[in-house]
């Protein structure tokens, strides 16, 4: 009699921790493709270049600020 109990409740058990690790599987799974969007749209480092005139930096090619003297013309 006891055996059966012990039986049951260690039944009870290993279904209750298979639920548990299903539920954390499924919200991964559901998680990743929201993790891999936000790895796409990770903006990538570029370097900087500063205007020697005007002191503004620049992440790609330098356009013009509007000043005069500018040295890089549109």
């Amino acid at each position: 009699m006891i055996l059966k109990l012990i039986l049951l409740v260690l039944a009870i058990f290993v279904v209750w921790k298979g639920f548990g690790i299903y539920k954390k599987m499924e919200a991964a799974r559901r998680e990743l493709p929201k993790r891999q969007a936000a790895e796409r749209n990770t903006p990538i480092a570029a370097d900087a270049v500063e205007c020697s005139l005007c002191g503004t930096y620049f992440a790609t090619k330098p356009v013009a600020c509007g000043r005069a003297d500018c040295p890089y013309k549109a």
